[in-house]
């Protein structure tokens, strides 16, 4: 109880006694966790009238009113504070995932329905996995068949447009490879519609303007996509037999040439005597965060129309079929559980190791003689980039 006193010179008089009730207020909030894409936003709302803050504004953002906004993949906590009051949320911020995933079934003078078939296993196998942070690409996977090279790239900046740094963007191109192309293009290419040449170091250029991660499978039925090789009579110890094998080297370097995470390139000379940029190894702490993913497989030029049996024409569509198999689409991952260590998180590496126990060790005899195998290829070869969890 309080009571008002006023003293002048005839002395002091008091008020009436009056309660005074002192009371502290409990801030409370109208959530305490939440999820938000990288980019998006939510308003948080408190009890009374508070004080925001950020753990993390790298993370995310809150605004005067309560405004939380997605920054970068991660988490933050964010609280409000009244006094000596708070509460607080802690708040998600998970990558936008897209895909973009393009079959070239009509090429040359061929048609190959399997591009379509093996595109929409792929797509099957995103609706069914998250990426690393628990984000989505179901809702935001593109497919398309028979393009040519410059609808390729207007599909590039149309289905990764808004990607945000953080961010993670998967292309994927299934068609035949080639490596005869201009002197300008060192890298070789990849057949589009009805005879279009998609060179792949353009290809990477376009990529390398998608802000964040871009993962990419190239699946070609020949030398021009990936490492393959071969072994038999005509063909293993010409020129060509020598360029096409390096071609792979050569495919991945077209990505690392514009991979801004790449800190050293190095210089070696080709069999043929022409320069080109290889792949320095991360053990020599050449990496910084690499910006590419790539997975690639192809099997021999002629694979699509030069078989024995139709064995040959099979041979490239193991690719997506066996990365099926080492993913699934429920349950565990059998690449995580057979050559890795089990913990539901797919990374790269283990995905690779099981291509080369399956994939690798598949033997296709054309009618030429020789025998040819398919080598996946990947980028960064530390393989430690988690693909997908559950």
């Amino acid at each position: 109880q309080f009571r008002l006193s006023a003293t002048n010179a005839g002395g002091t008089v008091y008020s009436n006694a009056a309660v005074f009730t002192l009371r502290t207020v409990t801030v409370t909030l109208s959530r305490t966790t939440a999820t938000i894409k990288n980019g998006a936003s939510l308003t948080l709302t408190a009890n009374t009238s508070v004080t925001w803050s950020s753990s993390n504004t790298s993370v995310a953002t809150v605004s005067s009113s309560g405004v939380v906004s997605g920054v970068y993949p991660g988490t933050a906590t964010i609280t409000a504070r009244a006094g000596s009051s708070s509460a607080t949320c802690r708040v998600t911020v998970q990558a936008n995932y897209r895909a973009l995933l393009i079959s070239e079934s009509t090429f040359w003078w061929e048609t190959i329905v399997r591009n379509q078939s093996n595109v929409s296993r792929v797509k099957n196998l995103l609706q069914n996995v998250h990426g690393p942070d628990g984000g989505s690409y179901a809702g935001s996977i593109t497919t398309k068949d028979d393009l040519t090279t410059s609808e390729v790239m207007s599909w590039i900046s149309t289905a990764f447009s808004g990607a945000r740094d953080g961010d993670v963007s998967l292309f994927m191109i299934a068609s035949h490879g080639d490596t005869s192309c201009s002197t300008n293009h060192t890298a070789g290419s990849i057949c589009t519609y009805w005879d279009g040449d998609l060179y792949l170091d353009d290809l990477a250029i376009a990529l390398a303007k998608i802000p964040g991660k871009v993962i990419v499978i190239l699946q070609s039925c020949g030398s021009g996509a990936a490492t393959r090789s071969f072994s038999g009579a005509a063909g293993s110890g010409t020129a060509q037999g020598a360029a096409d094998l390096d071609f792979g080297r050569l495919a991945i370097s077209a990505f690392a040439g514009e991979d801004p995470g790449l800190k050293v390139y190095e210089y070696e000379e080709a069999p043929a005597g022409e320069g080109f940029i290889t792949v320095p190894e991360p053990a020599t702490n050449e990496f910084l965060t690499s910006k590419f993913v790539i997975l690639t497989a192809a099997s021999y030029h002629e694979s699509s129309w030069s078989q024995e049996g139709g064995s040959m024409s099979d041979s490239f569509a193991y690719f997506v079929y066996d990365m099926e198999q080492g993913i699934t689409t429920s349950g565990s991952f059998p690449a995580d559980t057979q050559y890795g260590n089990g913990d539901g998180r797919l990374t790269l590496k283990e995905l690779h190791t099981y291509l080369l126990n399956t994939l690798g060790k598949r033997v296709f005899r054309d009618k030429d003689g020789k025998t040819y195998t398919q080598t996946p290829t990947i980028y960064p070869s530390d393989g430690s980039y988690v693909l997908f969890i559950r």
